[in-house]
């Protein structure tokens, strides 16, 4: 990175972490842990909104992807909305509890 890329950061239990916002453009959605919590970034369809959220539903941990223009979980095939909802599939109705998160400089 360079002094002034544009970032999206997480602290979490102590932790902390920035996001290349170049990468999430490219990748709609990143999965990673901090702090012991498993997250997801995901980027809106305007391409400048973004939500960190949760990976969390009760006990289970879900893994996304992001294809043909839709979130989904590999657990359950259910659909999601880039902030955390759930919309369609087994899940459905669920929203995944949402995390702070700043889009900053580095």
């Amino acid at each position: 990175w360079q002094d002034k890329s544009w970032v999206v950061g997480l602290e979490r239990a102590g932790f902390a972490k920035a996001y290349d916002w170049n990468g999430l453009q490219q990748q709609r959605i990143i999965s990673d842990v901090l702090g012991g919590e498993p997250l997801l970034l995901a980027l809106a369809s305007d391409n400048v909104s973004f939500a960190a959220v949760s990976r969390r539903v009760g006990e289970k941990v879900l893994t996304f992807r992001y294809a043909n223009r839709q979130l989904t979980d590999v657990e359950t095939g259910s659909v999601w909305t880039w902030r955390g909802r759930c919309v369609a599939g087994p899940l459905r109705g669920r929203q995944l509890a949402p995390l702070p998160a700043v889009q900053e400089f580095w």
